[in-house]
């Protein structure tokens, strides 16, 4: 009997110490509550507790709401613009695209040219530059070919010539204002080296022109690719502006719920200490 009694008390205290904790009273009022008269008072506490459980749940209603809003209308938002960073993302791509092939610009024609005679080279027009061949020969007396620095086409001027008692391969390329890059290669002055130079000649001026067809349409669909992007860019930029109008104004009405929300509670904690001449906490 006597533990049954100690675990009332006990549930008693517990449940007092929940209900001031949450829904704090002066004692005075507390005491009257629990008195034999005190059906007036504990009326008046149901009717403000159901105040502020309404004011509470009104209060986070209109501020979950407001917030739920904006929420939706940052997703929106960032909807709006996906399209346009999709775009430009493929162009971006695609323009990156478009510069590696420069580099490859169509196929490269042409065949070796035969060995000059001073200094022992010979040249072949291979993936749109001019690369020399040298024969070094090893200690062991082994004969082998060696790749020159490769000559870009681009900018390079290539003519025959007669040198003494030679035909000659000239071939030169501007390095900047004041000076050129020049390199000589010598013949025998005979006829089929005179028709095989000229074969060469025009093998190359014919890359060239190639080259430069390419790298024009190259030009031209790169500067389609930069002007629509220069346009969704700006389309976009109005999207953001709009965007940022649309958050702003829901923004707005979130403080504004936040300020009604605010305003509900305070007048549900002004009824609840009114009885209690207690304020509950938020």
């Amino acid at each position: 009997m006597a533990f049954f009694l100690l675990g009332s008390a006990v549930a008693l205290l517990v449940l007092v110490w929940w209900w001031t904790g949450r829904f704090p009273c002066s004692w005075n009022v507390l005491r009257t509550a629990w008195g034999a008269e005190g059906r007036e008072t504990r009326q008046r506490l149901r009717t403000a507790w159901s105040k502020l459980r309404e004011g509470r749940r009104r209060s986070a209603r209109i501020e979950e709401e407001a917030r739920v809003h904006v929420e939706k209308v940052k997703a929106d938002a960032e909807g709006r613009l996906r399209p346009s960073d999709e775009r430009l993302q493929d162009l971006r791509a695609e323009r990156e695209a478009q510069l590696k092939t420069a580099e490859e610009c169509g196929d490269p024609v042409g065949v070796p040219l035969g060995w000059a005679e001073q200094p022992l080279e010979r040249l072949q027009l291979h993936q749109h530059a001019l690369r020399p061949w040298r024969a070094v020969t090893s200690e062991e007396g082994e004969v082998r070919e060696e790749a020159g620095e490769p000559l870009a086409l681009f900018g390079l001027h290539i003519e025959t010539g007669a040198l003494s008692h030679h035909l000659c391969l000239r071939v030169t390329l501007p390095r900047d204002r004041n000076a050129v890059r020049e390199w000589l290669w010598l013949y025998p002055h005979e006829k089929h080296w005179e028709a095989a130079l000229h074969a060469f000649v025009v093998q190359v001026r014919d890359q060239q022109e190639h080259d430069e067809a390419f790298r024009e349409k190259l030009r031209s669909r790169v500067a389609g690719i930069d002007a629509e992007t220069r346009r969704i860019e700006a389309l976009r930029a109005e999207v953001v502006k709009e965007n940022g109008r649309v958050i702003a104004d829901a923004e707005a009405t979130l403080r504004t719920a936040s300020e009604q929300a605010k305003a509900i509670l305070e007048k549900a904690y002004d009824a609840w200490e009114e009885v209690a001449h207690r304020r509950p906490r938020r």
